[in-house]
């Protein structure tokens, strides 16, 4: 099985277009340009690009669920895929700008919105979404993240259901490895699940070709981590995207 993350950025592409844009009077911010046709260009690119790769498993963060670029990326990946919002009630609208959100191929779930679970509504912000982990499935928790400040409160709820189940966490956590203040949240939640970071074969940084923000914590046995710079060297994202290779059978880590 193969999972794939990218942080998105809003299908505005990478910061340095966005900013040269913004300088042009094109785009304010993201909620201005939700609708512009240019993130129609960047999500086709996306769409095309994932579809080759034939992954299991897609998240992506940054999304914005009623977007016109959300909307086309979803129709295209319709065939192929389920579409997961996170579990949040009615704080799905259109105030939500920043959302994580999964696809995942039809031939290993079937549409049943009980396998997708988040955090409330934290600021219009919902910043994980999670399958698997029941009883009747096959597969191992799965967690797409992005954090800003609510690391620690999804620590918190996790903490018991990830310490004795295998699990995989990937995404942005916006931790960088290289700075102690910085890393040590997501240090804490190394040792609070009694798991480890699994960093990517190349140690390539992860965010505009210079921080490793984008990581990844398991218990299972056998993950491997790859890092495909593509999106941001090709102006798709400011993030690079990650790879996560998972073995057949899930053995747990002691």
């Amino acid at each position: 099985m193969r999972i794939f993350y990218l942080n998105i950025n809003s299908f505005l592409g990478d910061s340095s277009i966005k900013k040269a844009l913004a300088e042009r009077g094109a785009l304010n911010c993201i909620r201005e340009c939700r609708n512009d046709r240019l993130n129609l260009i960047i999500a086709n690119l996306l769409f095309e690009k994932i579809k080759t790769e034939k992954y299991d498993i897609v998240f992506l963060s940054e999304f914005d669920p009623e977007s016109m670029a959300a909307h086309y990326f979803k129709e295209k990946m319709e065939d192929d895929y389920v579409y997961g919002l996170p579990n949040a009630g009615n704080s799905i609208g259109s105030t939500i700008y920043s959302v994580t959100v999964c696809f995942l191929k039809r031939k290993i779930c079937d549409n049943r919105s009980d396998k997708y679970e988040t955090n409330k509504n934290v600021e219009n912000i919902l910043t994980w979404c999670e399958i698997g982990g029941k009883k009747e499935n096959i597969l191992p928790y799965i967690c797409g993240v992005h954090f800003g400040n609510y690391m620690n409160t999804w620590k918190k709820n996790r903490e018991i259901i990830y310490k004795n189940n295998p699990f995989i966490v990937v995404g942005d956590f916006n931790a960088n490895k290289m700075k102690e203040e910085s890393n040590k949240p997501f240090v804490d939640v190394c040792d609070s699940f009694k798991a480890q970071e699994v960093v990517n074969k190349q140690e390539k940084p992860t965010y505009r070709g210079i921080t490793m923000i984008d990581r990844v914590i398991t218990n299972i046995k056998g993950i491997e981590v790859e890092a495909d710079d593509y999106y941001y060297k090709n102006g798709l994202s400011d993030h690079a995207a990650l790879i996560v290779k998972v073995p057949e059978v899930i053995e747990m880590t002691e």
